[in-house]
């Protein structure tokens, strides 16, 4: 292997070339090969919003006050920012009826900072559940372990 591949540290053999071209090829649905459309890995970021308030007094009284630009609309508080990702297959503004705006009423979300995105997670895709040892399997093991670390330490010191 000529360089380091990251976490990546394995170097794919001519055999395993021909494998993944074969899947490629056939073009077929197996326990290695999952086909989805483009879309389904695709998701919009979606920037949300909510106001900036700001504590002042009025006649005598604190209160709390949206704070507002030039044209009357709420400005938007930095700390308070959140991002949604909703899928390419979901209508954004659905996705936001429902899932942001009954938690909060007050936010909004600014559509010119929308992005787009892909991610692929493969454990999510091609993960094969392998059922934990039992405890009496690892009871036995550890006990089988303790009697040999015993034998090695009474070889050791001579007993």
């Amino acid at each position: 292997m000529k360089r380091n591949l990251g976490d990546k540290n394995a170097l794919i053999s001519d055999g395993h070339i021909h494998q993944i071209a074969e899947l490629y090829t056939n073009f077929e649905e197996t326990e290695h090969c999952k086909i989805y459309p483009n879309d389904f890995f695709g998701y919009t970021k979606v920037t949300v919003e909510r106001p900036l308030i700001e504590k002042c007094e009025i006649l005598g009284a604190e209160t709390e006050v949206v704070v507002r630009d030039k044209q009357g609309n709420p400005k938007p508080d930095p700390k308070l920012r959140d991002h949604e990702r909703v899928p390419l297959t979901e209508d954004i503004d659905a996705d936001y009826q429902r899932e942001v705006k009954p938690h909060v009423p007050d936010s909004w979300i600014d559509r010119k900072k929308d992005k787009v995105g892909y991610e692929i997670n493969f454990n999510r895709y091609f993960y094969q559940y392998t059922p934990l040892r039992s405890l009496k399997e690892i009871a036995d093991e550890i006990l089988a372990l303790e009697q040999k670390s015993e034998g090695l330490l009474n070889e050791v010191l001579g007993f």
